[in-house]
């Protein structure tokens, strides 16, 4: 089976801005550079304190945790995938974390950035740049928005779905983001880092499923006579 991937030119322009975005930040923070000088700036003037962090913002990580959120995404993928009558859902569920996770660990290993306060000496962890919990917890929200949506009888367009999981996907992203620092256990461009890379999967994501649905535009449970 193959699949095909269509990104109008808007899609394709703010993937790409996305994906540069990703790379410069990481290239900037391997040289210490102005992004690492604004990141020590923040910390100080924000004076984390984890023990003080809201615990709403705390609900938005927790949807970063491996675990919870594969659970989540499994559990979801497994419903859309039989009220859609269809396999993809299920499919499309593990792919998204699978990738997530894939790109967060090997953009950590490659950047192998500290991390911040008493997390600067952690041992055997690849590093800190982006964060993980945010990128995962943007890419679980915004994919499990993406089903619901497509399961409901009244919301059948892709496009209108998909509009929706990125943006709630973006947000409990940024929520997790901002956990992060304040809970001293990321820097800021750590968690921008996270929300750009779950942008690009989810943006991809969606498009494969607008592209390769057998009725463009419209998708759920065949009627029966």
């Amino acid at each position: 089976m193959r699949l095909s991937l269509r990104l109008d030119s808007s899609q394709a322009r703010r993937v790409s801005l996305a994906l540069l975005c990703f790379v410069l930040i990481a290239l900037d923070v391997m040289s210490g550079g102005l992004v690492s000088h604004f990141d020590q700036t923040l910390r100080e003037w924000v004076q984390p304190q984890p023990v003080s962090v809201a615990s709403w913002l705390g609900l938005a990580r927790d949807l970063g945790k491996p675990g919870f959120s594969a659970a989540l995404l499994g559990i979801a993928g497994a419903v859309a995938s039989h009220l859609l009558w269809k396999i993809w859902p299920f499919v499309f569920a593990a792919t998204v974390f699978l990738v997530t996770e894939g790109l967060v660990y090997l953009t950590k290993t490659v950047v192998g950035r500290e991390g911040p306060g008493v997390w600067v000496d952690r041992a055997d962890y690849p590093g800190y740049y982006p964060s993980g919990h945010t990128a995962l917890a943007a890419v679980c929200a915004g994919s499990v928005v993406f089903l619901a949506l497509l399961c409901q009888g009244g919301v059948r367009d892709i496009a209108r779905a998909a509009a929706f999981g990125s943006g709630s996907g973006m947000l409990v992203g940024a929520l997790a983001a901002w956990h992060s620092v304040v809970g001293d256990f990321h820097w800021l461009s750590d968690g921008l880092g996270g929300l750009l890379l779950a942008y690009c999967v989810l943006t991809l994501a969606f498009a494969v499923v607008q592209a390769n649905d057998r009725h463009p535009g419209k998708i759920g449970r065949p009627h029966r006579r």
